[in-house]
């Protein structure tokens, strides 16, 4: 993607390295708030293994993810593939909102 935008596009220098540096910050950013959030929910004393997990995770999934969908694009279209990833982020956000209301109920008991 870099040759890409270093070849094609008109961008003077100074333009592409304050890009970067606002990617630099959108990353840091993220996983400030991602390992707040970590020690929030497993504690101090294992925030690195689950460092560790969640980006071995991320990584597995943004390999399966890559393979599956370039699959998806080649074979059905872009038209059918969105809708059948859009209906599976939807399922994954209800799936989500309904274990969170079980979590929460059992824990209000």
């Amino acid at each position: 993607l870099k040759t890409f935008i270093l070849s094609f596009t008109d961008f003077p220098i100074g333009v592409l390295v304050f890009g970067a540096c606002m990617r630099g910050v959108a990353w840091g950013t993220l996983l400030f708030i991602h390992m707040k959030y970590l020690v929030k929910l497993v504690g101090v004393e294992n925030v690195t293994s689950a460092a560790l997990v969640l980006a071995f995770l991320s990584s597995l999934f943004q390999f399966l993810a890559s393979n599956l969908f370039g699959y998806l694009f080649e074979n059905i279209g872009y038209n059918l593939s969105f809708k059948i990833i859009s209906l599976l982020n939807i399922s994954a956000c209800f799936i989500f909102i309904f274990f969170r209301y079980i979590y929460e109920k059992r824990n209000s008991l």
